[in-house]
């Protein structure tokens, strides 16, 4: 009985979610082509945007602490006026900025109270993490193609469905294939040890650290387990690629084909048994299914619903996870602070 009520609100969410991806793939999305290369010494980062507009409107274009070195607009130089960081754009085309970006991160934990969320990008000599404003951004959703140039000794990853690399005599370059919108893009690179196993027709891929590949195999193995199961539950799995990888960073994430993980916790044995299968769940709820996160974020309660709720039911100690859920809401959240989910958008392959 209890499956047939997660199955029936997936269908209900699943189908409010097609209706609005439907009305928005009316409309032409951006693509937006980015090109980056780096100086680890220095924690340099060089890119090159080219961003093409398909519509006559106005937009609002994001710089953060980027130094923009030029921009044109359909051809055309122009010096755009830069206020707290963002400039107007207005018409259809195509907009060039070359910029460069320095970050030099911080190892720490920023937030004891939301462990795993970092809100910092670092280049270093031990790897590269760029997870936000590392780029100029746009509002709403594009439709992505990256291209990395990093040095000979990293590996690369970034949301793909296919990936291709050439070496260069100024180290290799990557090219990140994804045909589905998104709303930003994330790249990690690193001293990586790749191993790889293919499952049920899925490209499975762990990156890490040489001190920690021993830890390939056992996350490999939880990766295919929690795959049968949430395509038993949910269907297909919903991309080509899935990669579990070690991030320099302590970061606790799930992109659109991988999860990143910080160095901190890999190792962790609760990792594997919770953790993971949490973050490869969001490939169908959250890195598929897409949510509004301003009306509510409907999708984290249903992904904490059928791993972390589900894995402790199997224990028989799913109403203790319960209570404590229960009773942090009751502390925390109030009426002037409770939001309602509204919308979300699905994207299916």
């Amino acid at each position: 009985m209890k499956k047939f009520y997660i199955i029936t609100i997936l269908i209900f969410i699943v189908h409010l979610s097609f209706l609005s991806f439907k009305i928005e793939a009316e409309e032409p999305l951006p693509v937006y082509n980015l090109s980056v290369s780096f100086d680890t010494k220095t924690n340099l980062l060089k890119g090159s945007a080219m961003i093409n507009f398909p519509e006559d409107t106005e937009r609002l274009i994001s710089t953060f602490n980027l130094q923009i070195l030029s921009t044109r607009f359909n051809g055309q130089l122009f010096v755009p006026e830069i206020k707290e960081n963002e400039f107007i754009l207005s018409g259809k085309g195509i907009l060039e900025v070359t910029y460069v970006g320095q970050f030099k991160g911080n190892m720490e934990v920023q937030d004891l109270e939301n462990i795993g969320v970092v809100s910092q990008n670092i280049i270093s000599e031990n790897g590269v993490s760029l997870t936000l404003d590392w780029y100029p951004y746009i509002e709403g959703m594009a439709l992505w193609n990256l291209k990395a140039l990093i040095p000979h000794t990293f590996i690369a990853i970034s949301e793909s469905d296919d990936v291709n690399k050439m070496d260069t005599t100024e180290g290799t370059m990557y090219s990140f294939h994804f045909p589905y919108p998104l709303h930003d893009i994330n790249l990690v690179a690193g001293p990586y040890i790749e191993q790889h196993e293919s499952y049920q027709g899925i490209d499975l891929n762990a990156y890490f650290f040489p001190e920690d590949i021993s830890l390939a195999d056992d996350y490999l193995k939880y990766t295919k387990k929690y795959i049968s199961l949430y395509e038993e539950l949910l269907g297909s799995y919903p991309y080509k690629r899935f990669s579990i990888v070690e991030n320099i960073l302590p970061t606790g994430y799930s992109m659109p084909t991988f999860t990143l993980l910080g160095s901190d916790v890999v190792h962790l044995p609760f990792i594997k048994e919770t953790s993971l299968g949490h973050e490869i769940l969001h490939q169908w709820l959250g890195n598929s299914v897409y949510v509004d996160y301003e009306n509510g974020n409907w999708v984290e309660g249903i992904t904490s619903y059928l791993s972390d709720h589900y894995y402790e039911a199997q224990k028989n100690t799913g109403w203790q996870y319960r209570k404590k859920i229960l009773t942090d809401y009751q502390s925390y959240v109030t009426p002037s602070k409770e939001i309602s989910p509204k919308s979300c958008i699905i994207i299916i392959p």
